[in-house]
């Protein structure tokens, strides 16, 4: 069977994973071998999509707005970006 990442999948083979997983899993607490963590870190690592935040300066102030749509929450308000519990604050500077 050729391999594929996580994201070719459809819902039948990812739940047949998951289940292979769970049952090889399901004995005592053993590591996680390091070839598969970094397999499946590279497999998040190539989902990864930028978020495209546009902004305005309005007034002289900049103003963020948030996004149409985007794969994590974000919250956009005026000069800051909340995603999950990082924030951003952007600040204008003269050069």
């Amino acid at each position: 069977m050729k391999e594929k990442l996580i994201g070719q999948m459809d819902g039948e083979e990812f739940d047949s994973l998951l289940e292979r997983f769970i049952e090889t899993q399901s004995g005592p607490d053993e590591p996680l071998p390091s070839e598969v963590f970094f397999d499946l870190w590279a497999d998040i690592e190539e989902g990864r999509v930028p978020i495209e935040i546009n902004g305005m300066v309005v007034e002289g102030r900049l103003v963020l707005l948030p996004p149409a749509s985007a794969s994590v929450p974000v919250t956009v308000s005026e000069n800051e970006i909340v995603l999950g519990d990082q924030v951003i604050k952007i600040r204008l500077v003269s050069p």
